[in-house]
């Protein structure tokens, strides 16, 4: 059934749409879930013959007849369903006992299965609730097989686990489908098997990635496979861990997903030797590097003390305590250009198997005293932050970004200042960025000078993937068209905007004289913490593009040696994989490769929750 813009063909009459026609979901009702399923049916996600109906108006019980019988007619085997569609998941959810979907028996008459259905809509609660009528209502009237009905998560729904699938026909017992492997890890009951579990796990799973937030479907069996009849937003707590997890923010909130090779790293950096080694510091989950959490981790938010001589000497003790990552990062400043120069000097393609193994190991070691640096610029930022709270400057979570964030080295401002300019040069001549051929020889030539100068440059970020900017033409164009988008006076804005308020705010009350002066030095403290926080993540960047180079080389002897499919697997290996690999040590290394990739490309636009609780202790 072809989606068409009028919502008329064939004969249709009006307010009768295909299930995947956005037409009229605003207008007509059931507009948050019949959006997500024409999204779903655009993206080739198998639902069952559809029509959706508006239920407003004199006419509703006409046009739900006549898609009842339309569907009736085309699938004379198949039983046909009606259930509503509510206009957001709130009003879904209190009045449940509606949402069920409404089956039309064998012989049963079309008008009178209709007639019963609005019925049961015409509740003096659920017509309060959409304004006196059934305008804002559609339904949905689809072909189903009564005898293979069920439901699905796309997380665990007990314990929030991303990587377990639940099918069930009775909730009391659902299958678990692993869904890496989609093989069944429990047995549920009902009228399916292990592979046709699977089969429904993969169909939840596909919903979620196109929607990008976990979700409960139902769904029914037509013909040879599995089609959806309903989706919902899946609102579970994740707590599948056994310690608590919060998403690692060292230079961004999420940067997105970050290959396991970034992720080893950091676990080195931030793991400690009071710690049992079996339960990692950092972990990968949602693709994203997600960080163990301590009672030393967490930024509890503290009360104004009135007393501004303790305030003073809380404030001398944090510019104590900012002074030393500060000292930190200049020594690392000053000594990185020598060791990149020696790192550089390397003939990675001469190493045999076990220099390259201890030029990898060094290079790691350089990437985990960067990563080292970072966290310790975030505990300096929570120190300054906890003192500005105690003078009485409430600092809303989502005003962190614009006082805290690393501000970018002169060196970086100019280069996107430079890479803008040839932006603009490109645009004015291809009226686009999506290439540079056809460029004129002027601003052909600004462009390979450029990508010349940034052969050991590349973005900022703590993943591994991102090669230099001046290693392809691509490269380039990708940091163009960022730097396009970048805007560094909106976030100048953002901070001045941010540190007038927290003035104002030390400024009230008592003391609020000494209390804003307190703030602008703490203020300034902060300043110089972002400026050095810069300069790390800038040191941190080319640190990683070295340990992506002997990677790399790595890759290349596994790809000749049969191990891998390409050069840059390697970065979604940890280095006692690639040492393994190296030394000849048998493993499904390529398969590992393949799985993590598929995560990358399963979450790279989820959005992750940022802290994943521990299991809680039962009883």
């Amino acid at each position: 059934m072809d989606a068409t813009v009028a919502g008329v063909k064939d004969g249709w009459p009006k307010g009768v749409w295909a299930l995947g026609d956005s037409a009229g979901v605003d207008a007509h009702g059931g507009a948050e879930e019949a959006a997500e399923l024409a999204t779903l049916v655009a993206e080739g996600v198998p639902v069952p013959p559809s029509f959706r109906v508006s239920c407003g108006g004199e006419d509703a019980e006409e046009r739900l007849r006549w898609a009842v019988e339309r569907l009736s007619g085309e699938h004379p085997d198949l039983r046909i369903a009606l259930r509503p569609l509510f206009p957001n998941a709130r009003l879904r959810d209190r009045f449940a006992r509606h949402a069920a979907p409404t089956a039309i028996g064998d012989g049963e008459d079309a008008g009178e299965a209709v007639r019963g259905f609005l019925a049961g809509l015409r509740t003096s609660d659920l017509l309060g609730a959409l304004g006196g009528s059934l305008a804002r209502l559609s339904a949905v009237v689809f072909t189903m097989d009564p005898e293979r009905l069920g439901s699905a998560a796309s997380v665990d729904p007990g314990t929030g686990d991303p990587e377990s699938l639940a099918v069930w026909v009775s909730r009391a017992a659902p299958w678990t489908v692993d869904r890496r492997t989609a093989r069944v890890v429990r047995s549920g009951e009902g009228p399916l098997d292990a592979n046709e579990a699977s089969l429904v796990a993969d169909l939840v799973d596909r919903a979620q990635l196109v929607l990008q937030h976990p979700v409960q479907i139902d769904w029914t069996r037509q013909g040879s496979r599995f089609v959806l009849t309903s989706v919902s937003p899946l609102h579970a707590v994740p707590a599948f861990s056994t310690a608590p997890y919060r998403i690692l923010t060292l230079v961004a909130a999420d940067e997105g997903t970050v290959a396991p090779l970034a992720i080893d790293a950091l676990d080195r950096a931030l793991s400690r030797d009071d710690e049992p080694s079996e339960e990692p510091r950092v972990r990968r989950i949602y693709a994203r590097p997600y960080r163990r959490q301590d009672d030393t981790d967490r930024h509890r938010r503290h009360t104004s003390d009135s007393s501004v001589p303790r305030l003073l000497l809380r404030a001398a003790r944090v510019a104590k305590d900012v002074a030393l990552p500060l000292a930190a990062v200049r020594s690392f400043e000053r000594g990185l250009s020598a060791r990149l120069a020696a790192v550089d000097g390397q003939p990675l393609a001469a190493m045999d198997a076990p220099a390259l193994i201890r030029e990898l190991w060094e290079r790691q070691r350089l990437a985990v005293e960067a990563f080292i640096l970072l966290d310790r610029h975030r505990l300096a930022t929570i120190a300054v932050l906890t003192a500005l709270e105690m003078a009485g400057c409430a600092i809303p979570r989502e005003s962190f970004p614009a006082i805290a964030r690393p501000r970018n080295t002169r060196q970086r401002r100019r280069l996107n200042e430079r890479l803008k300019r040839l932006a603009e040069n490109i645009e004015e001549e291809r009226g686009n960025l999506d290439g540079a051929e056809g460029l004129s020889s002027a601003v052909r030539h600004r462009f390979e000078q450029l990508r010349g100068e940034l052969v050991d440059t590349r973005l900022l970020g703590i993943d591994i993937c991102a090669d230099a900017i001046g290693a392809s033409d691509a490269n380039l164009l990708d940091a163009i068209r960022r730097a396009r988008r970048f805007d560094e006076d909106a976030f100048r804005r953002a901070r001045r905007a941010e540190v007038r308020r927290i003035r104002q705010s030390a400024g009230e009350g008592a003391l609020g004289r000494s209390r804003e002066t307190l703030a602008s030095s703490l203020v300034l403290l902060q300043s110089r913490v972002s400026r050095s926080k810069g300069v790390a993540v800038e040191g941190l960047a080319a640190v990683l593009l070295r340990v992506r180079r002997a990677a790399v080389e790595a890759g290349r002897r596994l790809v000749d040696a049969g191990v891998l499919d390409e050069p840059e697997d390697a970065l979604y290996m940890d280095l006692a994989e690639i040492e393994e690999a190296l030394r000849g040590e048998p493993g499904a290394y390529a398969s590992r490769v393949r799985l993590r990739r598929e995560d990358d490309a399963r979450w790279a636009r989820f959005e992750a929750p940022r802290r994943i609780e521990a299991r809680r202790p039962h009883g």
